[in-house]
């Protein structure tokens, strides 16, 4: 009677279906690990990672409080020697290996449309995998498995590194979106994760405007008055939210990050990379992937933010997207003085040199003094290269959460790009480039920052280090 109960629902699924029993319950485990040799403690706290383990039937845990998820039983027609007793990670963002050849790692997975989209990385070797769709029964703590073919996508911009961002799209043909999604890289491979699906689909209304999306905080991070100095400028311009993925950073760090968390204006992502990188300056290990994975954090805070961001914001610590137009103060006024048609607004890079001098004929003695205290480099520095850089070089920009794909560092891929004129918005770039000697020809005055922000930044960053007197600034 069950054998023929089963056989009946196995011939709904077209690609073999298991049905399995799994009770669970939740609870959250942590991880740290240590920079080897650096100032501080680099944390991970991997605050997603439940474990499934295949013992008896009822719930059970561990003296370190893990869940455990204990199956009842397994049926499959095409999928009988599917293993899974062992422990699986059940994930929502962590890094994960799809087998032992270390050849595949998933971080997160996405519902958008008719497919899941999982974000990866991966060698070059690896053209194909198989997704496996984990689907809830109605009403039931069961799930049915089906298990379809994938092609695995390389992002550009890897640098000959050996492993590249990726994409992996698992297609679904139904209404129905599975609970959890498998990659492995053969048909019936025992999983090793269970990735959570999130959705990303497009809302009726976003929650916010903009999100900025930041590359992965790494070689233990620890310069606080720089990062207070971006959140605060960039909240003014119209920043909404910040994700943070955080690879190593120092413990003031930490302390800055735990601040604007509570606040509510700061979502925080471990970046527990599974390949080689570096931890510090000077350490010796080789980098396995380019720049810490940064494309894949990217795509990540795209998918992230679908469903609840209108755009999605691409700078660096060292970046700022300012509006230059008199009329103009905010990025809402750039987006709403636009083409509504354009997907992305991207805007060119220009070089504010920190070698050339400071300026401190803006502001009254006492700012001036709060102001190099502090190291506020937008107020300080009021000079930029003659040069502004070609669109997609060197660009960054906003991008439609709704109606774009793909990310990359300074461009948009497919998107119907809208390049802002300079006289309206320009990307400002603080960085040591060597230009001691420059001649003053070479240099253009720029003063957009100190006159229209510089009160309002000056104010905001007070409050902040009031409330952050035990934190060490860091040093440039």
């Amino acid at each position: 009677m069950l054998k023929t109960a089963f056989k009946r629902i196995l011939m709904i699924e077209t690609c073999g279906i298991i049905v399995f029993m799994l009770y669970f319950s939740i609870n959250y485990s942590k991880t740290r690990r240590k920079c080897d040799g650096s100032m501080l403690d680099c944390k991970f706290n991997d605050n997603s990672t439940r474990t499934f383990v295949g013992v008896n039937n009822y719930i059970s845990k561990n003296e370190n409080n893990s869940a455990f998820i204990n199956i009842h039983e397994v049926f499959s027609d095409i999928c009988s020697k599917i293993n899974i007793t062992q422990n699986i990670s059940d994930v929502e963002s962590s890094w994960s290996s799809v087998d032992n050849t270390r050849r595949v790692f998933v971080y997160s997975a996405y519902h958008v449309q008719n497919k899941i989209v999982v974000i990866a990385a991966k060698t070059s070797v690896v053209k194909r995998v198989f997704c496996q769709l984990w689907y809830q029964r109605n009403n039931t703590d069961g799930f049915f498995l089906s298990q379809i073919s994938a092609t695995a996508t390389t992002l550009p911009e890897s640098h000959g590194y050996r492993y590249a961002s990726s994409f992996i799209d698992c297609p679904i043909d139904s209404d129905k979106v599975p609970e959890y999604v498998s990659i492995v890289t053969e048909k019936c491979q025992d999983p090793k994760h269970f990735l959570r699906v999130q959705s990303a689909v497009k809302p009726h209304n976003h929650e916010r405007k903009f999100t900025v999306c930041l590359p992965p905080l790494n070689l233990n991070y620890s310069k606080a008055y720089e990062f207070v100095e971006w959140v605060e400028l960039n909240r003014i311009l119209g920043a909404e939210k910040f994700l943070i993925y955080k690879h190593c950073v120092a413990k003031n760090i930490e302390q800055v990050l735990d601040y604007y968390t509570k606040q509510g204006l700061v979502d925080v992502l471990s970046w527990n990379l599974p390949m080689s990188t570096r931890y510090f300056h000077g350490d010796k290990r080789v980098h396995e992937i380019h720049y810490f994975g940064q494309v894949a954090a990217l795509n990540d805070c795209l998918y992230r933010n679908k469903k609840s961001s209108k755009f999605v914001v691409n700078v660096d610590l060292d970046e700022f997207i300012v509006p230059h137009s008199k009329h103009m103060q905010t990025w809402s006024d750039i987006v709403n003085n636009s083409k509504p048609s354009e997907n992305v607004y991207l805007f060119r890079n220009t070089f504010f040199k920190k070698d050339w001098e400071s300026s401190k004929a803006l502001f009254d003695a006492d700012d001036t003094k709060f102001i190099e205290k502090y190291n506020i480099v937008t107020l300080q520095k009021i000079k930029h290269e003659r040069k502004v850089f070609s669109p997609k070089m060197r660009s960054k920009y906003f991008a439609r959460t709704s109606e774009v794909g793909r990310l990359m560092i300074h461009d948009v891929p497919a998107a119907k790009i809208g390049t802002v004129d300079t006289n309206v918005g320009l990307l400002h770039h603080y960085r040591f480039w060597g230009g001691v000697n420059d001649s003053e020809s070479m240099k253009v005055y720029d003063d957009t920052i100190p006159v229209k922000y510089g009160k309002q930044l000056l104010a905001n960053i007070a409050k902040v280090w009031s409330q952050l007197t035990n934190v060490n600034l860091g040093t440039d």
